[in-house]
């Protein structure tokens, strides 16, 4: 096992800048997403809306961080897993009713105006048989999607281990705003020992009233429930206006979910536990945990 990375507090200069985020664009990057004015849920702003005879009750758990106290950065260790480590369930091409079933777990947003969710996404969408697995970065200042790069083999080599008294593969992510006004888009490279910028942008994001979270998210038009491998987010921070970070112990935030069949009523269904799962004894190390049955 690997130790877990400490967040990053470094100047900007010290950090590699990511040349090729052009081309890690995910060309296909899944339905469009639009924001329903019913959402109950936190992210439901790429839930995908444009589909005939639309039914999405997938689910979602997690933890919410509460805006209003200017947090300038949050730091979070994600499970991930390889296209063709994950199953969700496919297409079928004779219901159109059965379009896509789609993953978003761990995914982290950033409160107190944060642009940025940083995650890892699993789709099977249209005329897919396997599932896609992706880190992607998503825009909540007015863009969607900006980056991805697929979880394959390169991927893990370089950015995922398993950290701490972990027992799943993860990476480790932060959102932030650095001096320059802009909110970055970090990921831990083990093989240098340093953070990467992936992406920034400036603005303010006000959805949600300002609220940040790490969610366990599915989406799917009509079809059973899928049941993908254990899923933790571990070792959540926060960072202070005056650079000091903080596990969600000691700030504001609350458990929020279940929601949706997926995870309440379903069988199979997702089962989320807090703050963590017997076998670890560290909760450093696991603030939510989801398994399937």
């Amino acid at each position: 096992m690997s130790a877990a990375p400490t967040p990053f507090s470094g100047p900007l200069t010290a950090l590699k800048l990511d040349s090729t985020t052009a081309s890690n664009i995910d060309p296909a990057s899944g339905p469009p997403r639009l924001l329903p004015t019913s959402a109950s849920a936190q992210s439901l702003q790429r839930r995908p809306e444009s589909y005939n005879n639309q039914y999405d009750d997938g689910g979602q758990a997690g933890v919410q961080i509460a805006g209003g106290n200017g947090y300038v950065g949050m730091y979070s260790i994600h499970s991930a897993y390889q296209t063709g480590q994950i199953y969700l369930n496919p297409w079928d091409p004779t219901d159109p009713n059965n379009q896509f079933d789609i993953l978003y777990a761990p995914t982290a947003h950033g409160s107190d105006g944060n642009c940025l969710e940083n995650g890892s996404d699993y789709w099977t969408y249209e005329s897919q048989t396997t599932t896609t697995a992706a880190f992607r970065v998503y825009s909540f200042c007015g863009n969607g999607f900006v980056l991805a790069k697929t979880m394959n083999s390169t991927f893990f080599s370089a950015y995922v281990r398993v950290v701490g008294n972990g027992h799943t593969p993860t990476y480790t992510t932060e959102m932030k705003k650095f001096t320059d006004g802009k909110w970055h888009a970090l990921l831990y490279n083990y093989n240098t020992s340093s953070y990467e910028d992936l992406y920034s942008e400036s603005g303010t994001a006000t959805y949600n009233g300002g609220q940040g979270w790490v969610t366990f998210e599915t989406h799917y038009t009509r079809g059973n429930c899928s049941t993908p491998p254990e899923i933790d987010a571990a070792g959540i921070r926060v960072q202070s206006p005056n650079g000091t970070w903080n596990y969600l112990t000691t700030g504001p935030w609350n458990q929020y979910g279940p929601y949706g069949n997926c995870i309440q009523t379903s069988s199979p269904a997702t089962t989320i536990t807090f703050p963590a799962p017997p076998q670890i004894t560290d909760p450093q190390y696991n603030d939510w945990w989801a398994t399937s049955a």
